[in-house]
């Protein structure tokens, strides 16, 4: 097959709503795609053990039964596609095997540690390949049969491609947190941030067409991908917005970090007018980055360590904001137990969580 997605990332084909034997082209899917499986009610792709029986001429053919809608077919185009249908389950296959062999395309998301993305775009390639030449042998009602096998592979394909954005995105955000927890941000507005930012943009752009321009009822010839297709997409806008979140949160905890190394010294070596600004602006900070992480959906796969992050942001909060209150009684010449109160709150504050706890700057609170 010469056409379809080998021809680079995001190639669409147009003109084929008005399907004939003559304008029948897979050069992607293009801008104005209309694949509805009409009055066909019931699709002739059973999902069983792993494996897919197509029989068109008995489902959809003129032995289709009372109770179905017959349609006209041809031979040759009924074998290459289910030629095609076995290729899809491979790639199907290939796609929810990285996780285990009972998962499904919800299970595989963010968090996984490998994903072979190439390997699923050339299978679903693969797939398409018979399609283009069934157009020529099959009746017009056949056609609206193998585009929604296209589709199919252009979903599968594409899932592929966000994924890999994604699963890119979701490194760079591990990576990001090692660094917090390190307290070792001065790099990461060079390194990590912009590296997920780019990755969710590109997944974005990429996610776009898999919600607008795929066909649900098109996609539901193949019932792994029909199932699970809505509640697929949204985990996908889940995944993306977590990672805007996930690139302020970080930014915002870098920047109170950075802050609050310079208000903890300052506060124990009682230079408390000078600790007052850092602290104040971290206290905000640290509130801003537990809020970016913490409203991470559980489908996303990384609700876990998002949950995390926030928890230890908490915790630093806590521990800034009670020390700054510690370090305006003193600045304000107030009662000298409201001191010892609030600084009692910032240890409590830190001990609170474990991380936190042993971060460099939150472990001049409790020594």
């Amino acid at each position: 097959m010469s056409g379809g997605r080998g021809n680079g990332r995001g190639a669409y084909a147009d003109g084929v709503t008005n399907i004939s034997d003559s304008d029948m082209s897979f050069e992607g899917m293009g801008e104005d795609q209309n694949f509805s499986m009409g009055e066909i009610e019931d699709r002739d792709f059973e999902f069983e053990a792993g494996a897919f029986e197509a029989d068109f001429e008995s489902r959809f053919g003129e032995d289709g039964g009372e109770t179905q809608t017959p349609i006209e077919t041809d031979p040759r185009a009924t074998e290459l596609m289910t030629e095609s249908m076995k290729k899809i389950q491979k790639t199907y296959e290939a796609y929810v095997g990285q996780v285990g062999s009972d998962a499904n395309l919800m299970n595989v998301n963010a968090s996984i540690e490998s994903f072979n993305a190439p390997r699923i775009r050339r299978l679903a390639q693969e797939a398409r390949d018979p399609l283009e030449e069934a157009t020529e042998y099959a009746p017009e009602d056949q056609k609206n049969i193998i585009l929604s096998l296209v589709q199919v592979t252009i979903f599968l394909e594409d899932l592929a491609r966000v994924r890999e954005q994604l699963n890119e995105a979701h490194d760079e955000f591990r990576y990001a947190v090692e660094r917090l927890y390190a307290e070792n941000t001065g790099q990461l507005e060079y390194t990590a941030l912009p590296k997920i930012k780019e990755h969710y943009k590109e997944g974005r752009s990429l996610y776009r067409p898999l919600k607008n321009e795929i066909d649900p009822e098109a996609v539901a010839v193949f019932e792994p991908v029909g199932a699970v297709y809505d509640d697929k997409i949204d985990q996908v806008r889940a995944e993306i917005w977590a990672f805007q979140d996930f690139h302020s949160g970080i930014r915002s905890a870098a920047n109170a970090l950075e802050k609050f190394e310079k208000g903890v010294p300052a506060f124990y070596n009682r230079n408390y007018e000078q600790a007052l600004s850092p602290l104040n602006t971290a206290e905000f900070r640290f509130g801003t980055a537990q809020s970016d992480f913490g409203g991470v959906e559980d489908s996303t796969g990384m609700q876990e360590k998002a949950n995390e992050v926030a928890d230890v942001m908490g915790a630093l909060e806590g521990a800034a904001q009670a020390l700054h209150r510690a370090a305006e009684v003193k600045v304000e010449d107030e009662a000298q137990p409201q001191f010892y109160e609030a600084r009692r709150a910032a240890e409590r504050a830190v001990h609170s969580n474990e991380i936190a706890s042993d971060m460099r700057t939150a472990s001049q609170i409790i020594l």
